[in-house]
């Protein structure tokens, strides 16, 4: 090391360099490997390459057999798949051959039936050629005697007067006119025949001809008008005395019905029916005989004969007819009849007359009208029975109990279970004046059960046979015991009520639907194999079950059910290979015709139109299923009047059974109610800090029951089925739904207030008002709404509203698209304070028609409620529906707790 002149040292570094080891663990490695020979080495090289030479050839092996299993397993489905294809190819071989044969056959039948019609027709031209040839030769002879005749009389003779032999002359004129009187008539009737015989109506094509085309073709105008002509025609042509005949086209087409297809018309024949059916087979005979000798050139005598059997069919037609139209108008006035008793039973609800009377009063007019055109005899019939039955109504109502005057004011009339020395309150809805003395006498509706158990066919026990039959019952948590009252329940409050189909989710309705797919294709192909004994007997089966749960037991209509579908009987043809498929189908398919509602006829007739047997079998059952529905909801239909009188004991009855029971309690209907009274009081208290006891201080049950309601309808908290009040358990949908409409209202009334008061060019602009409503609440019907898409959709209904179409596009601006979001944003927060404001007054409006019984429309403008006045109008009758309701039925529960807690 040596100092330079810079005060720097150098180190010589050379001298410290030395070769660097092997790291230590590579060192250690290589000192611990031996020594190998050079043989070695060698030895071990060439073991390695045989070893890794005999790995080859495993694996050379191994990926051999490997290919060798694919190649078979492709031919494998190869093959597989040339024997489907090859088996796809047969079928659709077959199904064509089958088509091009029923083309055939269908191209031939049209071929035979053209070649007929022209034979006919050629038939007929030759007939009437020969026929006027026949009448020109008799001419030509008779001109030929004639003028022979005069020939031989010399003209010194004609030529000189001589005096006509009067007696003669006479006979001549007679003749003369009778001549041309024929002619006359012949010209006219001549085109009317020829135009009926234009249409080919005959009693022979009728026979031949189905009904349905039949109709068809009876029902057409120009026919109608040809037939009325021609008739009209024959009627100046004959001796008889000229009649008024009532629509004589339509009744002597109805002949060729009648006589061709007389069960069709007539289901029950009878002998007036059967009677009627020969006398328009004889008619019709006479006239087809008249049209022949009338083209003959002759045929006066036959039309007095035809003439004399229409009269007698008509007159059988008519007497016919009144017997049915006596039994259509039997019916229309009962129907009549059944809607005046609805009437009278719900009129003092609260919302009859905008609820009942309208669809009431439009039914009736419907049917009077339909009335009056079988004259005044059955007009005179329905006021009588009407008068009768209102006069029966006013005795009952002089006579029955009224124990339902309770007042909702406090210290008035007593209860349904205490003496009026111990109650002050109830309650059950006011019905009179609270100055009118009480009465205590049997529940109306007891004597309703007794009025109605001389009068009608379903009673208490057909009530209670209908068990389950609501899927929807059991959702309600309370056990089955209450699965009648809520069917009754849902009668009485819905009038648009019916059972509807198990609704399944879209899992549900998938796997159904492919787990039916398979099991019909699987059926489908047993049926290409020939094997049917395994299926059509069950599916016979489940259809007879079906018809027969349809129709009485014991009525023939049943047993000709069971005599044609008979399993074993069925069974046995199958085996024999005997069984008519289509033959059966027809059966069943007619007998659906005659059971279904109308509304079912298109999907029934259909089936015929199927050429695959699985096809129609499948929608069978699937229609048998809807057709099961619309019987039950025809029998619910039925039961609704008589359900409108005994609901509210029935409900009360099962109410109480299921308590005693122990299935239901009322400890969340005591909370309930319970925390009404105490908001009550606190607001009473704040109003009266020296708690002076006057009436108006008192807090009555009918306002504790008011308040709990509505207290419950417009809770922030979702309404739930465990949060419930036991007596409201039946109506757990229907306050959720007022619930979430109620919510809805607030919402719109609030927003449209706020946008309003945010844009002023919306304050006199109606029209752009209605439409931000009216898409306010389609948005808050839709699940998927969210409030970016309302605050986005709010200000794109609101520029639209804006825009002018004379002037330039007009937008929101800025700062007012920003407000706008954050009015929605806050509004839907239920916290905001306009929020709050409206949703107390709609509550006002609610209660005021709780309270008063009227919807108090005349303050909604000033609290801003004018936009969404219908839709709190239709909240408010259906909230008071549900309370006047639920407040007879559990008048004697409310009234026991509140007696308790309202001091």
């Amino acid at each position: 090391m040596e100092r330079t002149d810079s005060g720097f040292y150098v180190v010589d570094v050379l001298n410290l360099k030395q070769p660097a080891g092997k790291p230590f663990h590579v060192e250690a490695r290589i000192r611990g490997r031996s020594t190998v020979p050079g043989a070695s080495a060698v030895a071990r090289h060439n073991a390695f390459i045989e070893d890794r030479v005999r790995r080859l050839r495993r694996r050379t092996s191994h990926v051999r057999a490997v290919c060798a299993a694919k190649r078979m397993r492709e031919n494998g489905d190869k093959s597989a798949k040339k024997s489907r294809i090859t088996e796809t190819l047969e079928v659709a071989e077959r199904n064509r051959r089958t088509i091009l044969e029923r083309q055939v056959r269908s191209c031939a039948e049209a071929v035979a039936h053209a070649k007929r019609v022209a034979r006919e027709q050629s038939e007929r031209l030759a007939e009437l050629t020969a026929a006027r040839r026949a009448a020109l030769e008799e001419r030509l002879r008779i001109t030929a005697l004639r003028r022979q005749r005069l020939l031989t009389i010399p003209r010194s003779r004609l030529l000189e007067p001589q005096p006509w032999d009067e007696g003669g002359l006479r006979t001549v004129a007679t003749d003369a006119v009778i001549s041309i009187q024929q002619w006359w008539r012949r010209m006219k009737v001549d085109p009317l025949v020829r135009n009926f015989l234009r249409f080919g109506v005959s009693l022979d094509k009728s026979l031949k001809t189905p009904f349905e085309k039949l109709v068809r073709t009876m029902q057409s105008p120009s026919l109608i008008k040809a037939v009325g002509r021609l008739l009209m025609r024959l009627d100046k042509m004959t001796n008889h005395p000229s009649t008024v005949w009532k629509n004589p086209s339509r009744v002597f087409l109805s002949a060729y019905m009648l006589a061709a297809h007389p069960e069709e018309l007539m289901p029950t024949m009878g002998p007036e029916e059967e009677a009627l059916s020969e006398t328009a087979q004889s008619m019709i005979r006479e006239f087809e005989s008249w049209i022949a000798a009338f083209e003959a050139g002759r045929g006066y005598q036959q039309l007095e004969l035809f003439w004399k059997s229409w009269a007698g069919y008509y007159d059988a037609f008519q007497s016919w007819k009144e017997q049915d139209s006596r039994k259509i108008v039997d019916g229309m006035i009962a129907h009549f009849i059944e809607l005046e008793r609805l009437w009278l039973s719900v009129k003092n609800q609260v919302d009859a007359d905008t609820q009942w009377a309208p669809r009431i009063t439009e039914h009736q007019r419907q049917l009077h009208d339909k009335l009056s055109k079988f004259g005044e005899t059955a007009l005179q019939r329905l006021a009588a029975e009407r008068d009768a039955l209102r006069a029966d109504f006013e005795d009952s109502i002089d006579t029955a109990a009224t124990a339902d005057i309770l007042s909702t004011s406090p210290q008035t009339f007593p209860s349904l279970s205490r003496s009026p020395q111990r109650r002050t309150d109830s309650v059950s809805p006011s019905r009179s004046p609270s100055s009118s003395p009480p009465v205590v006498t049997k529940p109306a509706v007891v004597r309703a059960q007794e009025n109605m158990a001389g009068t009608s066919t379903i009673s208490q026990s057909s009530i209670s046979s209908m068990e389950h039959t609501d899927p929807q019952i059991s959702a309600f948590g309370v056990g089955n015991q209450l699965s009648n009252a809520q069917l009754a329940h849902e009668l009485v409050m819905d009038p648009e009520f019916q059972l509807k189909p198990v609704k399944r989710s879209e899992l549900e309705e998938q796997v159904r639907t492919l787990a039916k797919k398979a099991f019909f294709d699987s059926v489908r192909q047993d049926f290409i194999e020939g094997k049917f004994s395994h299926h059509v007997p069950v599916f016979i089966a489940q259809i007879r079950d079906a018809l027969l749960a349809m129709v009485s037991e014991n009525g023939k209509f049943a047993e000709n059910i069971k005599e044609v579908l008979d399993v074993e009987h069925i069974k046995q043809q199958l085996d024999n290979n005997a069984f008519d498929f289509l033959r059966c189908l027809s059966y069943i398919t007619e007998k659906m015709l005659q059971l279904c509602a109308p509304i079912r006829d298109a999907a029934i007739r259909s089936i015929a139109l199927s050429s695959d047997i699985v096809t129609a079998f499948e929608h069978i059952l699937d229609i048998l299923e809807d057709m099961k529905l619309d019987l039950a909801n025809y029998r619910l239909q039925a039961l609704r009047p008589i359900l409108q009188q005994q609901a509210v004991e029935y409900e009360r009855t099962k109410f109480d059974e299921a308590l005693i029971a122990g299935a239901v309690t009322l400890e969340r209907t005591a909370a309930w109610l319970a925390t009404a009274v105490n908001s009550l009081q606190s607001v009473t208290a704040a109003r009266n800090p020296e708690n002076i006891q006057t009436p108006e201080n008192r807090i009555g049950y009918e306002d504790a029951y008011n308040e709990a309601l509505l207290n419950l309808i417009f809770s922030n908290t979702a309404i739930s089925l465990s949060t419930l009040p036991e007596t409201l358990l039946l109506d757990a949908d229907r306050l959720f739904g007022f619930q979430n409409e109620g919510q809805a209202i607030t919402i719109v009334a609030a927003l449209v207030m706020l946008s309003k008061n945010a844009i002023k060019e919306l304050r006199d602009n109606r029209p752009a008002v209605q439409k931000l409503k009216q898409t306010l609440f389609i948005l808050l019907r839709d699940k998927g709404t969210t409030i970016d898409n309302l605050s986005l959709q709010v200000i794109s209904t609101i520029n639209d509203s804006l825009s002018r179409p004379s002037g330039p596009p007009t937008r929101l601006s800025v700062e007012q698209e920003s407000l706008i979001r954050s009015m929605v944003e806050k509004t839907l927060s239920y916290r905001d304070p306009v929020f709050s404001l409206l949703s107390r007054r709609i509550q006002f409006a609610i209660r005021h028609q709780l309270e008063k019984g009227v919807f108090k429309r005349e303050s909604l403008a000033s609290h801003g409620l004018d936009i969404v006045q219908s839709e709190l109008e239709s909240l408010s009758r259906r909230v008071c529906l549900l309370a006047k309701h639920n407040k007879e039925v559990y008048a004697k529960n409310y009234d026991s707790f509140l007696e308790k807690v309202v001091q």
